[in-house]
């Protein structure tokens, strides 16, 4: 239905009055003709139509059997058509002439004119007459009325009489719009006795004084209520929302005050507000509202309103939008959301599944809020972005910056659908959009809707090209993001960790001088030659049996090595399909070829979603041959592809590592599987729950290393094993760890923990005498929390014997030297390891400081046993030459009786030693505890930047303390008394 309104014409008296103001009448009419085109947008849809016909006769047939209906059905059938025609049909025949009358009335305003004739001045006379005389004729009682076409300006009288007429006849639907001059037009009071009302919409009006209305004025059976560009006061809105006790459904939209709602209402259901100017919407308590909309906005005087919209007791809000990054301020349970502020649960809205944000990509500020705002609606499957337009760009956003950001758990584990709106091609959008797809996890659908100039479609259309189809992901894009976006990271991150395989793909057959000519391999015993064939890429061992009849036998006698990335071209890029197919193919070659047994399979370059019957099979295969060493990692897409369980008899293993892989469900598996001879667990990337990681480690009884890196699902780690070593948890999201039996346990290491939902780690220490390094322990009482023998550690906590673990001597932990609650907690963790020897502190980042802590806040916290008497060596990793980490190192100095070196290693804020030397100058000329202690101040000596990402570091046993990763600058001594 076209809603377009033609400008109307103002009176005299308004004119001149804008005239005064120098304003063009004629501009304003135009305005107030768009804006009242808007309210009748919003207006809700009459029940009579205006091309409805009232007529059941065939071409062929004369017979009346429309009148032959029950009265009922003919007077619902003549509620549906135009008022002119329904008052009319009294005059077709005796059966007719009380129907009309006896039906509810359906009175349409605009139905009274031909349609298609624009609305004068003096038809809205003739519409007002009209409608006085169809009100006095009807009985009642009026089921719908609009009037939407009146100059009520020069009725106002006959206004407040046809108000009192509908209270009196049981109005059901009102919609009352005015036409539009003069647009402070007070609306009668009479409205308000109103009792019967279920629907009622209202437009340009000024709303009455609700002051010395009566307090037991109420609707008790409205439930839709719109309010379109009226002049009224958060008290006028309170009234109607305090005095609609079934009301569920309210629309706001082009409202010409700046109102504050606030939201106590057991029944609202949706609430919208469009186009409009709100400084406040509070949702205090709504638990049936399931759809907060805001959409469109205006500015007063040139100045933006900027609207906070808080979110309080709202347990079904399920559509949340648009949130405007630049112009909404949003607040949830108190507190405050901010660009870079971590999300807890108490400020997240886990009901939302349907979001909406408008963003300006060119806008830093903006592009912030929206990771803030992601984390605090952990739960959203349809997200709607539209990209919104600046003349203020404040620098592009490449997709290193996205991926700076770190994993958002909505965007990993939950969206499946995304809405770009109004795509423009800019490059800052292109980078969110391949961090996005390369994220999204369970991503099924990306539908770019661009709205741009004509002369613009062929930049849009080729900046779309970039990103290529989004779906199955395996085209142009797909090659993009992998290439750039945060999956090939994790790959990346995944291959950096696995186990090297035995072969060497630069191995050569070779043990001739060049002056000898004798064979002097082909002599060595057939153990010996069987050893160095499976050290040999397949191929080349394979190709041994042609060098002769010596040799005939030798790899297929010998145990099996196979790594499919050997198989690959030289020159191929190890991620091309047709490449990985070829692999594929061959693979199942080599395994059928060789008789066993199988020694090592590392399968890391196929597309394995094509090939799991295949994969099914060589499963098999590798259980009858009794595999040791599997590698198994998937290649990128989908990332949801579920492991074969068949992996689950393998009981010959003694290494196992998974990657990018689904998990089986565990529920129906027989409780006598096992891995007897497990040694070595690695978990990359798995889509698992908890139950399947103690399903595996229940029975892995001679485990000795676990691993797991980048988990897709939050869960709970229970160690109780008699053989466990060493536990690497790299980048992971935990609920708990807890260490309850591990008598041989001598490493927990924690690095780069992940909390996107803003929830907080435990790690319960229990039976782990062994315990001899930890770490790296982040001192965030809201990301880790840290219990020891039943006390949960806190700032200030006292410590007891039963609260310690003396086995440790090795301590790294993370701190933010700006966060005071962050920088309590080392005095009281410290208590809880008094015989650490070497201790490493990570200086953490923040936007948050609380404050700078000196000397003296130190000195407060009272003596720290470990400190004093047997830590040896401090290495402070990422110092930033603040003066809280200043203050930490000189109270360190004055307190460390037994100090032999500390290691300060440079963060990347520093342009040059020279400055960070001037940093701690400083700590020169200062009294030590020992004198023999010596500062090192240095860099980092791999990219890597102190962090245990490897296995190979983390479980090498014959690395004392793989935390650290330094070295001296070239010519640099240490000193006894100074840097």
């Amino acid at each position: 239905m076209d809603t377009r309104v033609p400008p109307v014409p103002m009176d005299p008296a308004t004119a001149a009055k804008f005239r005064r103001r120098r304003q063009d009448p004629e501009d304003v009419e135009g305005l107030v003709a768009r804006v009242l085109s808007r309210a009748h947008y919003v207006l809700p849809d009459p029940p009579a139509a205006v091309d409805a016909r009232l007529s059941a006769l065939l071409p062929h047939d004369c017979v009346d059997r429309l009148s032959r209906l029950p009265d009922v059905l003919l007077a619902n059938i003549v509620s549906r058509i135009p008022i002119k025609e329904a008052a009319r049909t009294a005059a077709l025949s005796r059966h007719w002439r009380g129907l009309w009358r006896s039906a509810p009335l359906v009175l349409v305003d605009s139905q009274i004119l031909p349609q298609g004739t624009e609305v004068t001045r003096a038809d809205a006379r003739r519409i007002t007459s009209a409608v006085s005389g169809v009100f006095a004729a009807h009985p009642g009682p009026f089921g719908c009325v609009h009037l939407t076409s009146s100059c009520m300006e020069d009725f106002h009288g006959l206004l407040t009489t046809w108000l009192q007429i509908l209270a009196v006849k049981g109005i059901q639907e009102l919609v009352l719009v005015n036409r539009p001059w003069p647009l402070d037009l007070v609306l009668p009071a009479t409205f308000l006795s109103m009792t019967t009302l279920t629907r009622l919409y209202l437009g340009f009006w000024k709303f009455p004084d609700t002051a010395g209305v009566p307090r037991t004025t109420c609707f008790p059976n409205l439930r839709e209520l719109g309010l379109c560009t009226l002049m009224m006061e958060s008290k006028d809105l309170d009234f109607m929302l305090d005095r609609s006790p079934v009301l569920e459904t309210l629309c706001i939209q082009g409202n010409l005050s700046n109102l504050r709602l606030r939201l106590v209402s057991q029944s609202i259901r949706c609430v919208q507000f469009i186009n409009s100017s709100c400084q406040e919407i509070a949702v205090v308590h709504a638990p049936c509202l399931e759809r907060l909309i805001q959409s469109g906005g205006w500015t007063r005087d040139g100045v933006c309103t900027k609207t906070k919209v808080k979110i309080g007791h709202a347990p079904k809000l399920h559509l949340f939008g648009y949130l405007v990054a630049g112009d909404h301020v949003l607040e949830v349970d108190n507190a405050v959301i901010k660009a870079g502020i971590k999300a807890s649960p108490s400020t997240m809205v886990s009901s939302v599944r349907i979001l909406a944000l408008e963003v300006c990509f060119g806008v830093r500020n903006d592009v912030k809020m929206i990771l803030t705002v992601l984390r605090c609606v952990p739960n959203v499957e349809t997200l709607h972005i539209m990209s919104g337009e600046t003349d203020q760009p404040l620098g592009k956003l490449n997709l290193k910056l996205w991926n700076e950001f770190g994993p958002i758990e909505c965007i990993c584990s939950r969206i499946k659908l995304l809405g770009f709106h109004d795509f423009r091609g800019d490059r800052s959008e292109l980078a969110f959009l391949k961090f996005f797809v390369g994220s999204a996890l369970v991503l099924k659908q990306t539908p770019l809707q661009t709205l741009v100039p004509t002369a613009a479609l062929p930049a849009a259309a080729a900046a779309m090209d970039i990103l290529g189809p989004i779906g199955p992901i395996d085209t142009k894009m797909a090659m993009e993001i992998q290439r750039q976006g945060v999956l090939a990271r994790l790959l990346s991150c995944i291959h950096y960790i696995l186990p090297d395989p035995p072969v060497s793909a630069a191995a050569r057959l070779s043990a001739l001088p060049s002056h000898d000519a004798v064979d002097r391999v082909s002599r060595l015993p057939d153990a010996l030659l069987g050893d160095i064939v499976s050290r040999l890429p397949v191929k080349d061992a394979a190709r041994t049996a042609a060098l002769s009849r010596r040799w005939r036998g030798v790899w297929r006698s010998a145990p099996l090595v196979l790594v499919d990335a050997d198989l690959l071209p030289v020159e191929s890029t190890a991620g091309a399909r047709a490449d990985a197919r070829r692999v594929t193919s061959a693979v199942s070659r080599v395994l059928a070829a060789h008789p066993g047994p199988f020694r090592c399979f590392h399968l890391t370059s196929s597309y394995l979603e094509e090939f799991h019957g295949p994969l099914t099979r060589w499963f098999e295969l590798l259980v009858a041959n009794g595999i040791q060493d599997l590698v198994l990692v998937s290649r990128r897409w989908p990332l949801n592809i579920v492991l074969p369980a068949a992996f689950l008899d393998m009981a010959t293993l003694t290494r196992l590592y998974l990657g990018l892989w689904k998990f089986p469900d565990t529920a129906g598996l027989p409780r006598a599987a096992s891995f007897p001879n497990l040694l070595e667990l690695g978990l990359c990337g798995i889509f698992m729950e908890s139950k399947d990681l103690d399903y595996i480690l229940d029975r892995s009884p001679v485990l000795e290393t676990l691993y797991v890196e980048a988990n897709l699902f939050k869960l709970r780690l229970r160690l109780v094993s008699q053989s466990l070593r060493c536990v690497l948890l790299i980048g992971c999201f935990f609920e708990e760890i807890f260490v309850v039996d591990a008598p041989r346990l001598e490493r927990l290491i924690l690095s780069e923990a992940s909390t996107p939902d803003g929830s907080c780690t435990k790690l319960k220490i229990g039976h782990a005498p062994k315990l001899n390094l930890l770490g790296c322990l982040e001192l965030d009482p809201g990301t880790q929390l840290l219990e020891v023998g039943n006390t949960v550690i806190k700032g200030r906590t006292r410590v007891s014997p039963s609260s310690m673990v003396p086995s440790v001597r090795i301590l790294a932990l993370e701190v933010r030297f700006g966060v005071r609650n962050d920088a309590k907690m080392i005095p009281s963790v410290l208590r809880c390891f008094p015989d650490v020897e070497t201790l490493h502190i990570k200086s953490g980042d923040t936007d948050q400081s609380t404050g700078k802590l000196n000397l003296k806040f130190w000195h407060e916290s009272g003596t720290i046993e470990c400190i004093r008497s047997s830590i040896k060596l401090l290495v402070l990793h990422d110092f930033r030459g603040d003066r809280s980490e200043l203050a930490f190192l000189r109270y360190f100095f004055e307190s460390a009786l037994v100090l032999k070196e500390v290691v300060i290693l440079v963060g990347a804020s520093f342009t040059s030693m020279e400055e960070v030397d001037s940093k701690v100058a400083s700590l020169r000329s200062m009294k030590r505890a020992s004198e023999a202690s010596s500062v090192l101040v240095t860099c980092c000596s791999d990219p890597d930047g102190g962090y245990i990402r490897s296995i190979k570091r983390g479980s090498n046993f014959s690395l004392r303390d793989p935390f650290a990763n330094y070295q001296k600058r070239k010519g640099q001594k240490n000193h006894a008394t100074g840097i």
